[in-house]
């Protein structure tokens, strides 16, 4: 049956269909001037402020607590007028506070994202909102050799695609052989998977480093399943030097490592040229924020995002619970804009130890789990004082080695926290797919752990 389109929803993919052709404009040229790219970012933060204020109860609320109106806010450094919004304030309220007035939802592409809590969360999107996410994906990918040409197999939980975003343009860009994506189920066996791949042979590998690192050990023991990769692009989990090493040298080729989520698609994505990860700035305003100020180079703190074409359901100041690392505004590759330095972990994995000691894993893993013959490790906070590290390795380590990482723990953690080291052939995976690198049995995970970190 053929959609009725109304009069707003006309209007709007016309607007958004002119960004798209500006936004290409910007992305297509590097080089372009960071005066011009600011002013484009904050005509476009306007447009969405305006439109969150008139058609999304939950924001005009949110103004309105505020005593602000959407024109107050007109540079990107004005945005800290407004408050910051989380996952647990979208959650609780029902679909039509948090929707643009009007909006069909049986006609939107759904995402669905589990995030620090383990709790779903669905995502709205029209499809030229989805559309114009993939355009700005894809651009930056070219920025690591990626092209429109290039046949890609995508390592995902393909039981949460959109029934919606399957239409005649995918038709006709597979027909015309572009942007081939081939969709493989993450949570088959690593030798499936690796099969599947022999079989399709794609030139371009992206997935979870956890379940990339499993098929690659498939891999080196059949060498008979080996393909021809130009690159691999990691996404959704932390990647350690070890697993990076690891899945490099056995597919033989290069690994860029991504960082996104499902409320704003790609966030950055990693240099090829120097150490760090270039922000989406086109499409995503970025503020890293340290004791509510903004952090300052090689500062790590919160990230909060702003998605600047997600009007359907807006994401304004919206904290997604990781902290990173601000790099420095400028890179040798030519690409202009704010770097990341480094995507550390989520708050909510903070562990809460005797004596109200907060520690962040990753500086536990920093004195002591970045070994040659680490492949992965697991850290589970089983007590206050008590935690489980398994780790999945590349060989046996030797007796003085595992001595060494058991000193270095010791050190750091203190006598009063007990740890026990596991030797595992491989961690196991969440339901999604992931795996849970870090996890807390001690704190609530509905606990909201933001609030009280110093980061």
């Amino acid at each position: 049956m053929r959609k009725k389109w109304e009069g707003d929803e006309i209007r709007q993919m016309l607007l958004t269909g002119r960004e798209i052709y500006r936004t290409g404009l910007l992305l297509a040229h590097v080089h372009h001037q960071r005066k011009q790219k600011k002013a484009h970012r904050e005509r476009m933060l306007r447009r969405l402020l305006t439109h969150a204020y008139a058609k999304v109860p939950y924001y005009r609320e949110l103004f309105d607590k505020q005593k602000l109106r959407p024109w107050q806010v007109r540079m990107i450094e004005e945005l800290s007028l407004l408050p910051i919004t989380r996952k647990s304030d979208l959650r609780e309220r029902p679909l039509s506070e948090i929707l643009s007035n009007g909006t069909d939802e049986r006609r939107l592409i759904k995402r669905e994202t589990h995030g620090s809590t383990g709790e779903p969360f669905m995502v709205y999107r029209t499809w030229i909102e989805e559309r114009l996410l993939q355009f700005v994906r894809r651009q930056a990918m070219s920025h690591i050799g990626i092209g429109a040409t290039d046949r890609s197999a995508k390592l995902m939980s393909v039981n949460r695609i959109s029934s919606n975003d399957r239409n005649s343009f995918h038709r006709l860009a597979e027909t015309l052989g572009l942007f081939q994506e081939i969709p493989i189920d993450c949570l088959l066996e690593p030798e499936e998977i690796a099969k599947i791949l022999a079989r399709t042979q794609p030139n371009v590998l992206i997935g979870y480093p956890g379940v990339l690192v499993e098929v690659a050990e498939v891999v080196r023991r059949r060498p008979t399943l080996a393909i021809a990769l130009k690159t691999i692009v990691t996404e959704g989990e932390i990647l350690t030097p070890v697993v990076r090493r690891h899945i490099s040298q056995i597919f033989k080729a290069p690994v860029y490592d991504s960082y996104g989520a499902h409320e704003m698609n790609l966030i950055a994505w990693e240099c090829g040229i120097e150490p760090g990860y270039h922000l989406c700035e086109d499409s995503v305003i970025v503020e890293v924020l340290k004791d509510g100020r903004p952090a300052k180079p090689g500062e790590s703190g919160e990230i909060t995002c702003t998605a600047l074409y997600s009007y359907t359901m807006p994401f304004i100041r919206y904290q997604l619970g990781d902290v990173v690392v601000v790099g420095e505004d400028r890179c040798r590759c030519g690409v202009s804009g704010q770097k990341l330095l480094e995507v550390k972990g989520r708050t909510i994995d903070y562990f809460r130890l005797p004596e109200g000691r907060l520690i962040h894993p990753f500086e536990i893993v920093d004195r002591g789990l970045y070994e040659e013959w680490i492949k992965q490790y697991q850290l589970v906070q089983e007590a206050k004082d008590k935690i489980r590290i398994t780790l999945s390795t590349t060989r046996m380590p030797h007796r003085d080695e595992m001595l060494s990482v058991e000193k270095s723990l010791k050190d750091f953690l203190g006598e009063g926290i007990h740890f026990e080291i596991v030797l595992a052939s491989h961690i196991p995976r969440e339901p999604g797919g992931k795996c849970a690198t870090y996890k807390s049995l001690v704190r609530p995970p509905y606990l909201n752990a933001s609030s009280d970190l110093k980061t």
